[in-house]
């Protein structure tokens, strides 16, 4: 009787040489057929010769190793970051494609993954405006996860790397702000303290116009001495707020130490943010995608009914009203009851009349087609996963203009497919870089329905 090891599947292995890569694929990875199927390989470009190892689990799962690189590409460059990651080495996952060309192949690719998804996605390219992509500068990056691990003799802090939980240390990052990388320098101060041997932590940090918001996140609780340690290092540090919170995902921040409320402003008004809340990347990334926004509007004479759909703390919200003061009515939902909460107050304590907010989880209740049926415009900014659903109801509505912002060009395609379906027409996109090199890029795409 065979043996349930002679029942498991072969493995097929097969060494690999000369194998040239002809592009880049959705994650950033360089691309080649083999077996006149697409195959997938990590930190390589167009015009590498490379040899691999490929191993077949099955007839569409593959892994690579022992991967090396015969011949460079002509564009190929030295990674400025001495922490980037090779085919020799392992190292920082944050960014993974320093070695593209930046002026050509780099931002060729990026600025065209709304292309090629919307097409994957069976959307028709034809009358799209694609505008020319906006770009971060270095050192804008104002919130990050630094991640920390106790060995036992010693700590290390620092990000991941790539593809695994080995934490790699560093020195300097490139893409984050100065006061981001201040309050990763104060953390080996702490952390000795609050951390027991194998012991992981997780640190959410956000430099926020001269304050900082930093948010512990590990499996182990707190006694009282802790608290006092993480309150006077806080303290000591001109930290603004300090939380603890456990590795459960349905937990929320308990504040330890809070020197006064962490505001954002926008536009004018200053709305508190509540502990561990998201924020976009960079100041100038935010201002980016909301002068996107307000670009598409901008030809609109007549916005008396608008809805901003997954508002968080008003980002798009605050403009719209300001921009089109007097309106009828501004609704804006969102499931952020810290968010949410924090808007409202905002717009009762500034008399900000016909603005009116409130907690809605839009994945399982989202807004339906007849109470958008009045709706002038519908800004709609959702995580990464999309509002398929959202959307779904959209399709059925009869709301002029829509505007999405969405940080996942897979998720924004999909969603896209639903609204052309549903008989809108895609005007145009703008795509948004704010995590330089990366596969990570934001778009805010123009729908109209005549």
């Amino acid at each position: 009787m065979p043996s349930p090891k002679d029942k498991q599947k072969s493995v097929e292995s097969r060494r690999m040489p000369h194998i040239e890569i002809t592009r880049l694929g959705q994650q950033g990875d360089g691309m080649a057929i083999i077996d006149s199927k697409p195959v997938s390989f990590p930190l390589t470009m167009p015009g590498d010769i490379i040899s691999a190892t490929i191993e077949y689990q099955s007839k569409n799962k593959y892994s690579i190793s022992n991967l090396q690189l015969e011949k460079s590409a002509s564009l190929r460059k030295k990674p400025p970051c001495p922490h980037h990651a090779s085919l020799e080495a392992t190292g920082c996952g944050g960014c993974s494609l320093q070695f593209l060309d930046t002026q050509t192949t780099y931002h060729d690719w990026k600025s065209d993954l709304p292309r090629h998804c919307l097409s994957k996605a069976g959307v028709s390219l034809d009358g799209i405006e694609f505008r020319p992509m906006i770009q971060a500068n270095l050192k804008t990056r104002r919130r990050a996860v630094f991640s920390a691990f106790h060995t036992g003799t010693s700590i290390s802090l620092g990000f991941y790397e790539q593809g695994s939980n080995r934490v790699v240390e560093w020195q300097e990052c490139m893409v984050i702000t100065p006061e981001l990388a201040a309050i990763k320098e104060t953390l080996p101060e702490i952390l000795p303290l609050i951390m027991q041997p194998q012991n992981k932590v997780r640190i959410h940090c956000t430099a926020l116009e001269q304050q900082s918001d930093i948010v512990f996140i590990a499996n182990n609780r707190l006694d009282e001495s802790n608290i006092n340690a993480i309150q006077q290092w806080a303290q000591s540090n001109g930290h603004t707020r300090v939380s603890w919170q456990t590795s459960d995902k349905a937990a929320t921040p308990h504040i330890l130490y809070e020197d006064k409320p962490v505001i954002k402003s926008c536009y004018s008004y200053s709305v508190p943010l509540p502990s561990g809340s998201f924020l976009q990347p960079s100041k100038e990334g935010e201002q980016a995608l909301i002068d996107a926004v307000l670009y598409y509007l901008s030809d609109i004479t007549n916005i008396n009914r608008a809805m901003d759909l997954f508002c968080g703390l008003g980002t798009f919200t605050l403009p719209l009203y300001r921009r089109y003061l007097p309106l009828k009515s501004l609704q804006a939902f969102d499931i952020n009851g810290g968010a949410i909460k924090n808007l409202h107050h905002l717009a009762q304590k500034e008399n900000l009349a016909g603005l009116d907010v409130q907690p809605r989880d839009l994945f399982t209740h989202p807004v339906t087609a007849s109470e958008l049926k009045r709706m002038d415009v519908v800004v709609i900014d959702p995580p990464r996963i999309g509002a398929k659903a959202q959307c779904e109801q959209l399709a059925q509505s009869r709301a002029p203009h829509i505007v999405m912002v969405s940080c996942n060009p897979l998720t924004m395609a999909r969603d896209a497919k639903i609204l052309c379906d549903g008989g809108y027409t895609l005007s145009s996109v703008t795509p948004v870089d704010q995590f330089l090199w990366s596969s990570h890029l934001e778009t805010v795409s123009y729908f109209t329905r005549t």
